[in-house]
């Protein structure tokens, strides 16, 4: 990241994760560190950017990202954890991270201004993709009503509209909304699988679509997408670290789990096989997601 200008100051919070990371593969942490909570969530976010800014840093678009990423030189990774803050990183954070998504499948990207400067009118990435121009409005969300769904989803398919995009998604971040102490579960004994705190993730996504049900008909939910460029369908993204007891020799190890869901308006066909390449990119399987 130093090549484009991102600052990794010796001894400041972004050296010090990185650090952390390293003794952490090479189990090298010190037994509080191990049962620190704040310390194995910055690992992990830290590892979910670092090796998708590896693989996508031969793009010729990469410059696009700048900006983005000195969000990443606070060492303030708050992507496993509640954002309280909708004016700091959080939302950024997740910009950035479905924009690295973007970059395996994608050319010709155009992020927004993670400064402000577009004032909100566009959505938050812009690529060519499967021979289309793509809109996809990234929203993180800070109420557990289905009105906020419904009023994030509004906004994105109005900045999908006004953009130069044929086509588009909105795309809602849950982590907020996660228990992810709960999802997490006990540091020093790692749950026996994965099953337990995915269920936990998956309760969260059925919950907010059932809140969305409940408070708004059929008719006035497909008709947000009526006449739209964006697909008639809204993704849920979950995203949380857990401790998972290993199968070698029983040490707890943090965990990354994350998933799209959706919440299908009408026919989304047209652009199906994007949003599995999409979801794949997402998923660290970029060799999956190629065409």
């Amino acid at each position: 990241m130093t090549k484009i200008g991102i600052a990794i100051s010796p001894g400041g919070a972004l050296d010090k994760l990185c650090d952390l990371t390293v003794r952490l593969a090479r189990r090298m942490l010190s037994q509080s560190e191990q049962e620190s909570p704040e310390a194995l969530e910055g690992i992990a976010g830290f590892i979910t950017f670092a090796a998708k800014v590896v693989e996508v840093s031969a793009h010729t678009d990469f410059a696009q990202l700048t900006d983005h990423l000195k969000l990443l030189e606070s060492g303030k990774i708050k992507i496993n954890s509640p954002d309280t803050d909708h004016k700091k990183e959080g939302p950024k954070l997740f910009e950035l991270l479905m924009a690295l998504s973007a970059f395996h499948i994608g050319s010709n990207i155009k992020l927004d201004d993670p400064a402000g400067g577009s004032q909100g009118t566009n959505p938050d990435i812009l690529a060519d993709i499967d021979k289309q121009r793509w809109g996809i409005a990234c929203k993180l969300l800070y109420g557990s009503i289905g009105l906020t769904v419904k009023r994030a989803t509004e906004k994105g398919i109005d900045q999908i509209e006004r953009c130069a995009a044929t086509t588009g998604v909105v795309v809602l971040s849950l982590n907020n909304l996660l228990d992810h102490t709960a999802i997490r579960g006990d540091i020093t004994q790692g749950w026996p699988g994965i099953d337990k705190p995915l269920q936990l993730m998956r309760d969260t996504v059925e919950l907010k679509k059932k809140q969305l049900k409940a408070e708004f008909s059929d008719v006035e939910l497909n008709g947000l997408f009526a006449g739209k460029k964006a697909l008639p369908v809204i993704l849920l993204y979950t995203h949380a670290m857990t401790v998972v007891k290993s199968a070698v020799d029983s040490r707890p190890i943090p965990t990354l789990l994350r998933f799209l869901s959706q919440i299908p308006f009408g026919d989304t066909s047209a652009g199906i096989i994007t949003l599995t390449r999409l979801n794949l990119s997402l998923q660290d399987q970029p060799d999956m997601a190629q065409s």
